[in-house]
């Protein structure tokens, strides 16, 4: 989430229900995972909890390879792994 937004209960509850069903259900990466989330909260009916989605943002450090061997990772290292 961007630095100093609130987001609503609704919109982050929908969010991360989508966000792990899609990483754990459907085999996606954490980045396929994020925009599928993503893109349901811009595409929800509620035009509140659409607008919410804008807030969400996934970091990528530059010095990542594309291609991450998600065994090889630290845990500081699962808060910047994301897309570019």
């Amino acid at each position: 989430m961007k630095e100093n937004y609130q987001i609503s209960d609704d919109a982050s509850i929908i969010f991360t229900k989508i966000f792990y069903k899609a990483l754990f259900s459907s085999n996606k990466t954490v980045c396929e995972a994020f925009n599928i989330a993503k893109n349901h909260l811009e595409n929800h009916e509620d035009v509140s909890i659409a607008r919410e989605s804008e807030k969400f943002m996934i970091l990528r450090s530059t010095d990542q390879e594309d291609e991450i061997d998600p065994t090889k990772l630290k845990d500081a290292d699962l808060f910047t792994y994301g897309y570019s």
